[in-house]
């Protein structure tokens, strides 16, 4: 079957966020071999920069959501919310919380996230973190390939590949995308904050050095140049603000 995402009706969301380190764990076997995790999940770094979070509970929090368990399901038994189009509400900041209140839709009511191929989450990705890196189909793949396990979502090339599932939720259009911007996690505000930072953190772990292209096959920049600018060599220790 086939419908259009509506999310729930706006309502009042406390935006304060929690310190990472009282983060509430849910599963006591996501991390059945830490060990081994510890070697591959490396310990993120930005711009030569550490985030303020325990190597250890970044760990624990990846292992919570990595496994692409209901992605992985065959499509005949999973809901798909499928993304399509280029019409998004808003710009930038507004696109990144549409994609991330995607990805929590699909967690919260077990079903995968349908990414139409060169639709506005690969044009809100490419630029900034996640480039095509390579020439042709084989830097599309690789492309496809690290967001598909990053986020365990699924690129969608044609409506019969989108039948194969048992429900089809189509967003599209600008209204609908919206409905996404003003989705509300029903469950506990921990939970929403451990999740949208395990994406966030997830993004930041591709951000782009000035290697590749995006979506447009224009050269990506380095996210980092106006720091380097700025600090040089002190980077790492330097603390600043930003007015956006």
């Amino acid at each position: 079957t086939s419908q259009h995402f509506h999310g729930p009706p706006p309502k009042f969301f406390d935006p304060q966020l929690n310190n990472p380190q009282t983060v509430i764990f849910k599963s006591s076997d996501v991390a059945k071999d830490e060990a081994a995790a510890q070697n591959m999940l490396s310990p993120i770094r930005i711009c030569e920069r550490v985030p303020p979070i325990p190597h250890d509970i970044d760990i624990l929090i990846h292992n919570t959501y990595a496994s692409c368990r209901v992605s992985d399901r065959p499509p005949q038994n999973n809901t798909i919310l499928l993304l399509e189009g280029i019409e998004t509400f808003g710009r930038t900041g507004n696109n990144l919380i549409e994609f991330f209140h995607s990805l929590q839709y699909a967690k919260d009511n077990e079903a995968v996230v349908g990414i139409e191929w060169r639709s506005w989450p690969t044009h809100l990705l490419t630029p900034m973190w996640m480039a095509v890196q390579g020439e042709g189909n084989s830097g599309h793949k690789a492309f496809r390939t690290l967001v598909e396990k990053s986020f365990c979502v699924k690129f969608i090339d044609s409506d019969a590949e989108a039948a194969k599932y048992r429900e089809v939720i189509r967003n599209n259009g600008r209204d609908s995308v919206r409905d996404l911007f003003i989705y509300n996690h029903e469950g506990p505000l921990n939970d929403y904050i451990e999740f949208q930072g395990h994406i966030l953190r997830t993004l930041w772990r591709s951000y782009n050095t000035g290697i590749g292209f995006d979506m447009r096959h224009e050269p990506v920049g380095d996210m980092c140049s106006v720091i380097d600018a700025t600090f040089g060599s002190e980077k790492s220790p330097a603390k600043y603000s930003v007015i956006h």
